[in-house]
This record gives C-alpha cells, structure tokens and sequence, in this order.
C-alpha cells in the first residue's frame, strides 16, 4: 500500500472551498506545512491501514485545535483528514452533524488524537480501490 499525502496547495485550496474565499489566510502557515510533513514520518510501518487512520487523524487534530488559519478550523481540519483519508482510498461514514460534534471535542480539547483514531476506525468505510 502506497499512501498519498495532501500538499500545502491542497489544504489552501480546500480551506478557500470552505470559506469561499479566493486565497487561504493563514495565521501561521509554517505550523500548517509543518503538519503536513510530518504526517509523512509517522509511524515505523507507514504503509498501513493503521497508519492512515493515525496520520488522517492527527492531521484533523492538530489542525482542529490549533488557529492556524484565520477562520474554520474545525471545518478545515475534518476536511484535510476526510481528504487524506479519501486520497487512500478510504471514506468516513458518518453524519455531518457527528463530524462537526468531534471537531468540537477535539477544539476543546475534549478529545485527542487516540479517541479520535477509534472514532475514524469505526466510522471508517474501506474504498473499492483498496482490496
């Protein structure tokens, strides 16, 4: 299994889709390219469904409970985990209301990176393209 990773161009792009504006505004955009290199020196075995959930769900963490972007964060850090789980052929399967309810557990530090990864896991609906 060969995992893909979501760029600093993508994650501005879907932050634009979310708020309708033409440009991303980050607050700390360093933090954000940060992120989004290190989920790719996660885990020893990264090659695994595990290590999609893990890195999909430290992703929508960090994101989440961090104002790096000036508005949506929330909304900003599901969708770059729900990209990242999607690109790898992965699909959450849950209610937009569920989504929105544990990123505000997570922005209120409520819920962290582990509770998070069992959520993913059993909200977690494997794509056809993965066998």
């Amino acid at each position: 299994m060969t995992i893909n990773y979501v760029s600093i161009d993508q994650a501005g792009m879907l932050y634009c889709k979310i708020t309708k504006t033409n440009n991303p505004t980050y607050l700390a955009k360093s933090n954000v390219e940060f992120v989004l290199s290190f989920v790719e020196e996660m885990y020893e075995n990264p090659d695994t469904v595990e290590a999609v959930i893990g890195k999909s769900a430290y992703l929508w963490h960090k994101i989440a409970s961090n104002q790096w972007f000036a508005d949506a964060n929330k909304r900003t850090g599901y969708e770059l985990g729900r990209l990242f789980l999607e690109i790898n052929g992965f699909t959450l399967m849950a209610t937009e209301d569920d989504k929105m309810a544990v990123s505000k557990l997570i922005a209120t530090n409520i819920y962290e990176i582990d509770h998070l990864i069992v959520w993913i896991r059993k909200s977690l609906k494997k794509g056809l393209n993965n066998n």
